[in-house]
């Protein structure tokens, strides 16, 4: 070695110094060798030189090679030291080399010296260059460490498993924690959207398996304060023995420059929101119209999740949504805001220190301003969980009063900046401006078409109406009648109780006339009247509507002040068709009616003089039997059927009579149609079914045995919700009305009900097919008897018979009239009998008058005959006494 040795050496004996000094120049290397012979001059030469190695005796008389071992490993510790002595036991060379000697060496073996120095030299040489490398990484790792947390890019790298190895503080902090916390940490732990976690790892695993780096243009974070962080990120893949490990990532923070994008997207759909409002409101005249239209722009255009206006109840100060558009959520279902007056459970109230009276903006996360009423819940919890986070409201007003809001609800919390706030309040003050406009539009529009003391419509409106309905009564092929009707003496009216008791007794006349029909009313002049009723199909029903509006209304007298009023009218009448197609020519013609109704005294005149007779017929005939209702004038007549082969008598059928005082014995052709019509039927229905249990009791009572007795039943009494309960309460008979009327239960057997066959005539089963169904389902199932009448008239088809619950079907008369004389009918009532039998029903037939049609039906297997041949209707007491005679 070229190199000069700095060696310390403590020794006490001259002679052994100088001995080993030899030995280590025999080595061939060059050497500056200090002496120290004690502790002192020892210690003070290692702390003021600077030296190599440190040679030391281990036995000295005062300072033992020990002691100075542990003293240069505390101030040298990078020096080596090699012990030598003369008698080193083994246990004491492992103490040596335990406290940090490099080596030993034996006096007696000193040739080991010079090896063991430069071994130790080569080691320590090592060292220092291991240790300066491990530093220089510590000193890298430090550097790259402040580069990336410097970099304001969110800087990490992420094993397959997703978990962090490498974050920067940028990233760290974003998530609201430190570096060494994330690491071994993965996405789910720090973000609570599942969506963008799963998104990240996804990603992540594509970039390591197929080992493509990815640019990611635009994705999202929700940092720790729950902010939105807009990121542009790239993705490349750390390879490790040629296969990736980790994915690296560098992601650049564009949350500033994504927010200025959004708010330029927001103030354009604002600018195309308002242009499509403006465009609303210069063509749209109605005000719900033209709400519900900015509303539903307000959606569409304008990027928000729910819109609605809202009015003001003068009377309860009581705000309500009156229209909306993107309530998918429920979340205005009861919305009631109370501003003032008794407050209900269900209304919410405001803070006091908010002003609906000006521009608002809410953000929800942040403030509390509309709390439920007693129960005191904040109303923006509730809009929280359906995904809302903000809204604002704007002011409407009206004739320059606060009258409601406009309110828009967005899913973004930023959503309503000073810009986009300016442009809603625009907005705002172009709706109430329309508002406005169209308000007195429209009391000038009221006033131009309708009557201003009535609220009714007035002659030009009218006539415009009934135009449209002639139109429509000629396509649909039904009658339209309009009526003029005057109100008379009412000049003497005026006289006597004075101009404003006469205007409120026209305004009651108004609202008595007025129904929630779609009927067209209108008042045309000073004490006239005139209505017109589309959809009319005959007589009975021009008859019915008469008596609605003009005979009801004026039956009870008028209350004017304290004193009762009787008002009597006069009333001109013309129909559509009949006497004119125009509107014009129709009320010419009822103007000419009503002028003969005031010269002839008559309280109403149609235009056509037979028309006048009809529908006085019909009015008569009802009101005679609106009388026979309540003086008990319908008596009941039964008609035996048989059982086609034995001859037994097996039921018989109900049939009403009228014995009139005026008309003596009305036939039920005359007057069933005026029952059904008028609905009288209803309570006729009622009573025949009680009626016919009475005598069926009361026969069944004697001991006379009577068969099961068929009713009739119309299509009013099947619409009537109550008509189940109507026929099980029959069967009892005219029993004590009060006893059920106290809820009081009733039980029956299926015997006694089956002592009532129900009988349904095949068109009016057909109409209501599928509603009816369920209804006498029930009612068989409590044992009543179903029997269809009239059976081949209608449009039914067997395929329906198989759904109907029915025990019989009773084959028409006019099948049976024919039966001997037309192979055809012949041919349809045995195809009857045979698919009726197939499913398990009962066939009659009625109208069997001869020998011959008996004959035929019983060779087609009828099972029961009704008809003249085997007897004529009877009345009550007659089959009394022809059941005493059967018994006998």
């Amino acid at each position: 070695m070229d190199v000069l040795i700095r060696l310390l050496h403590l020794e006490d004996d001259p002679f052994d110094a100088e001995l080993i000094q030899q030995k280590l120049e025999s080595g061939g290397e060059s050497y500056a060798i200090t002496r120290a012979n004690n502790k002192q001059t020892f210690e003070s030469a290692l702390n003021e030189g600077t030296f190599d190695i440190v040679l030391t005796d281990f036995n000295l008389p005062d300072y033992d090679g020990m002691s100075a071992l542990q003293y240069v490993r505390k101030h040298r510790p990078e020096t080596p030291v090699i012990v030598i002595s003369g008698r080193l036991g083994e246990e004491e060379a492992v103490e040596c080399l335990k406290a940090g000697a490099t080596d030993y060496v034996l006096k007696q073996r000193m040739q080991r010296l010079s090896p063991a120095v430069r071994r130790a030299l080569v080691e320590k040489a090592e060292q220092m260059a291991r240790r300066e490398a491990e530093e220089e990484i510590v000193r890298q790792h430090k550097f790259l460490r402040q580069v990336i947390d410097l970099d304001r890019n969110f800087i990490f790298a992420k094993n397959y498993d997703g978990q962090f190895v490498l974050v920067n503080q940028v990233l760290a902090e974003a998530y609201g924690t430190t570096v060494n916390h994330m690491l071994g940490k993965t996405d789910a732990d720090f973000n609570p959207n599942i969506e963008e976690v799963e998104f990240f790892k996804n990603r992540d695993r594509f970039v390591m398996e197929t080992l493509q780096e990815v640019l990611i243009p635009e994705e999202h974070i929700t940092d720790a304060t729950g902010k939105v962080r807009w990121l542009q990120t790239i993705k490349r893949p750390i390879m490790e023995n040629g296969k990736a490990t980790m994915v690296l990532g560098v992601a650049t923070d564009i949350t500033e420059r994504k927010n200025q994008e959004l708010r330029l997207s927001r103030l354009n759909r604002m600018h195309s929101m308002l242009s499509g409002i403006n465009s609303a409101i210069s063509r749209i005249k109605e005000r719900t119209e033209l709400l519900e239209e900015a509303c539903r722009i307000t959606i569409d255009e304008g990027g928000f999740s729910l819109a609605w206006c809202g009015f003001i109840d003068n009377q309860t100060q009581v705000l309500t949504p009156a229209v909306y558009a993107g309530d998918q959520r429920g979340i205005l279902n009861g919305f009631r805001l109370n501003l003032g007056g008794a407050l209900s459970e269900q209304d919410y109230t405001l803070n006091e220190n908010i002003d609906l009276k000006v521009p608002i903006t809410v953000n929800l996360k942040e403030s509390s301003i509309v709390h439920g009423g007693k129960e005191g819940l904040r109303r923006e919890k509730l809009l929280l969980q359906k995904g809302f986070q903000s809204f604002a409201s704007f002011p409407i007003t009206i004739n320059e009063q606060f009258a409601g809001v406009m309110v828009m609800y967005s899913e973004d919390a930023d959503t309503f900046d000073t810009d986009e706030m300016r442009l809603l309040a625009t907005l705002a003050d172009d709706i109430s401006f329309a508002l406005n406009y169209q308000e007195k539009q429209a009391a000038l529009n009221y006033a131009t078409l309708f009557d201003i003391l009535t609220g009714l419509p007035n002659r030009q409106l009218f006539l415009e109406r009934a135009d449209h309905e002639i139109q429509s009564n000629a396509q649909a092929h039904t009658f339209l009648a309009l009526l003029l009707i005057d109100i008379r003496h009412f000049g003497m009216i005026n006289d006597s109780f004075g101009k404003i008791k006469g205007d409120q007794l026209l305004q009651m006349i108004a609202q008595r006339l007025s129904t929630d029909q779609p009927v067209n009313i209108a008042r045309i002049s000073g004490n006239s009247f005139a209505i017109a009723i589309s959809g009319l199909h005959n007589e009975a029903e021009v008859a019915h509507a008469l008596q609605q509006y003009l005979v009801e209304p004026f039956n009870i007298a008028f209350l004017i002040g304290d004193q009762e009023l009787n008002v009597s009218t006069r009333c001109g009448i013309s129909v559509f068709p009949t006497d004119g197609r125009e509107v014009d020519v129709l009320i010419s013609n009822a103007e000419v009616a009503l002028k003969k109704a005031k010269l002839s005294g008559t309280e109403y005149v149609f235009y056509t003089s037979d028309m006048n007779a009809r529908v006085t017929e019909q009015l008569l005939m009802e009101s005679q039997l609106r009388q026979a209702i309540t003086e008990n004038q319908f008596v009941m007549y039964y008609q035996p059927k048989h059982a086609a082969n034995s001859g037994r008598l097996v039921g018989m059928e109900a049939l009403i009579r009228w014995i009139s005082p005026e008309r003596g014995f009305v036939p039920p052709l005359e007057f069933i149609s005026i029952l059904e019509d008028s609905g009288m039927i209803l309570e006729v229905g009622k009573w025949l079914t009680r009626q016919a249990a009475t005598d069926y009791l009361q026969w069944k009572k004697l001991g006379l045995n009577p068969p099961p007795i068929a009713v009739n039943v119309s299509a009013a009494q099947l619409k009537d919700p109550d008509f189940v309960n109507v026929i099980r309460n029959s069967k009892w008979g005219h029993i004590d009305e009060a006893a059920l009327s106290n809820d009081k239960i009733i039980t029956y057997s299926r015997e006694e009900s089956a002592a009532l066959d129900l009988e349904i005539t095949e068109s009016v089963l057909m109409e209501n097919i599928d509603s009816l169904i369920p209804i006498l389902q029930q009612l068989q199932d409590e044992g009543f008897h179903i029997s269809i009448d009239d059976f081949g008239t209608g449009y039914s088809s067997f395929s329906y018979l198989t759904k109907i619950p029915l025990n019989s079907i009773k084959i028409d008369r006019s099948f049976i009239s024919e039966l001997n004389s037309n192979a055809d009918q012949r041919t349809i009532v045995s195809t009857i009998i045979l698919l009726a039998h197939a499913l398990k029903l009962k066939v009659i037939a009625e109208g069997v008058e001869t020998q011959e049609q008996r004959a035929q039906l019983i060779l087609m297997g009828c099972d029961e005959l009704q008809g003249y041949l085997l007897g004529k209707p009877m009345p009550s007491n007659d089959v009394e006494a022809w059941l005493n005679q059967l018994m006998v």
